[in-house]
């Protein structure tokens, strides 16, 4: 719904603006508007209060004898919004510091850019990130907001959906030269497997490709449990990584040293949440920066997984 004229500060400014005795053009021209468009918010308010404001016969405009009665009550309503800035100003200039979860799985390569693009909102904010929070870190006051690859229990939690990612499963060259290449999940049965684990990761029990579902099997767990183990393992040829992200591992694939194995077919989909403790929400600054977190997370998610689905189109058209 749009807002109406009488709640806009930028109409009332023009108004003051007005009574300076420039004119429409230098009312417009301060308010960083068009003309025109300058005209038709001052004929809204006049609609929306039931009286003409300017005579628009005159040239410059005047203000009828009716606006010039009530600019007292608009000079001293746009002071207060002055003041109110300049106290959320004042407010936003207290160092502020945020524990912030990321997952380890989740590519460090832009993060500290998209921090750093927040910074410029709020410069007084400084971020410090903890690898693997899951939500009870943030019920028990460990970090200030997590960034999850799955969906909690909203108990005590706010969420924002961020997106549901995919990926890809990996393999060194040289684990792939000694054990064979793998077509299909059912293949796996001969390999081992590199699979991530923890207090509260999705454990994954079977693969998907488009519509199909296959149960997870293989002859072996060559290794189970966090993300740099797991990478040791991965690069040392241990088995193949069914768990990691393809931009967690992107520099690995384009130098060579890992490459993606079965294209199209890959562990169930991380169900992307940001989550923060419902006794925060009155930390209107770490509210505004979830929003804006979980609002650019969105976009780029987007990203990723298209650039997936076009590198894997690409390996499967080589093929």
């Amino acid at each position: 719904m749009a807002r109406s004229a009488t709640e806009n500060l930028t109409a009332w400014k023009l108004l003051l603006s007005l009574a300076q005795g420039g004119g429409i053009s230098e009312a417009a021209f301060s308010a960083g508007m068009d003309i025109a468009a300058c005209s038709r918010l001052l004929r809204r308010l006049e609609d929306e209060l039931g009286f003409k404001l300017i005579d628009h016969f005159s040239r410059p405009a005047k203000l009828t004898q009716e606006a010039v009665s009530i600019l007292p009550a608009v000079a001293g309503f746009a002071a207060s919004f002055d003041r109110l800035q300049s106290a959320c100003s004042a407010c936003r200039s207290v160092p502020l510091a945020i524990h912030l979860g990321i997952p380890v799985n989740v590519a460090r390569r832009g993060l500290s850019a998209v921090l750093k693009e927040y910074e410029k909102i709020d410069p007084a904010m400084q971020f410090v990130t903890v690898s693997d929070a899951d939500h009870e870190d943030v019920l028990d006051g460990k970090a200030d907001v997590a960034y999850l690859p799955y969906r909690p229990s909203a108990e005590g939690l706010m969420l924002w959906r961020i997106n549901e990612i995919g990926n890809c499963l990996l393999a060194s060259p040289a684990y792939l030269a000694r054990c064979g290449v793998p077509k299909h999940p059912r293949d796996l049965i001969r390999h081992s497997i590199i699979v991530r684990s923890g207090r509260h990761y999705p454990v994954t029990r079977q693969l998907e490709c488009e519509e199909q579902r296959v149960p997870l099997m293989s002859a072996r767990v060559a290794f189970s449990g966090d993300v740099p183990s797991g990478r040791e393992a991965l690069l040392a040829g241990e088995g193949i990584a069914i768990d990691f992200s393809f931009h967690a591992f992107q520099a690995e694939i384009e130098a060579g040293l890992v490459q993606v194995v079965m294209p199209g077919w890959h562990r169930p989909a991380w169900l992307m949440t940001l989550a923060v403790s419902r006794s925060s929400m009155s930390n209107t600054r770490l509210m505004s920066f979830c929003r804006w977190f979980a609002a650019h997370e969105a976009r780029a998610s987007r990203i990723r997984a298209q650039e997936v689905r076009e590198y894997v189109a690409k390996i499967k058209s080589r093929d």
